[in-house]
């Protein structure tokens, strides 16, 4: 974790970094999803999945103390 927090020029603790970077690449896959339809059959509200999915990540690196909306 030194050598990612020397490169980004960033002040926080391993664990804080280390779910960033879950959320960031987790973001990213689900960015990802969406765009190449893999949620096509098994997700039918795209925004409400995509909303719970950031408010989950929100949650997950200190940004929220609550999820929002259904489960």
């Amino acid at each position: 974790m030194a050598g990612i927090r020397e490169g980004l020029g960033v002040q926080a603790d391993d664990d804080l970094l280390a779910r960033t970077i879950l959320a960031w690449t987790a973001l990213f896959g689900l960015i990802s999803f969406e765009l190449f339809g893999q949620f096509v059959g098994g997700v039918h509200d795209h925004a409400a999945h995509f909303d719970h999915q950031l408010d989950r990540l929100a949650l997950l690196i200190g940004l929220s103390d609550q999820v929002n909306g259904p489960a």
